[in-house]
């Protein structure tokens, strides 16, 4: 699934969790990522996430690495 997600245009900017099931295998990744909703264009956050944690409230090293994203966002931007 991770794998196929970087081949696809279609998994740009979705965001999806993996869980263990049974059943046909998937072949055809790109409908199956055609049917996520794209996450918002330039959040860090995924497009059906909620809002539980206040960033003041996250761990410091979770601070850090969304620091870390958004100084590379702003320079690639620049």
């Amino acid at each position: 699934m991770l794998v196929n997600s970087l081949r696809s245009d279609l998994a740009l900017r979705k965001t999806f969790e993996l869980v263990a099931d049974t059943g046909a295998a998937t072949h055809d990744f790109d409908a199956l990522f055609a049917r996520l909703d794209a996450d918002p264009e330039g959040a860090l956050d995924g497009v059906r996430d909620l809002p539980n944690m206040p960033l003041a409230e996250e761990p410091q090293r979770v601070r850090d690495d969304l620091a870390k994203v958004a100084a590379h966002r702003a320079a690639a931007a620049a």
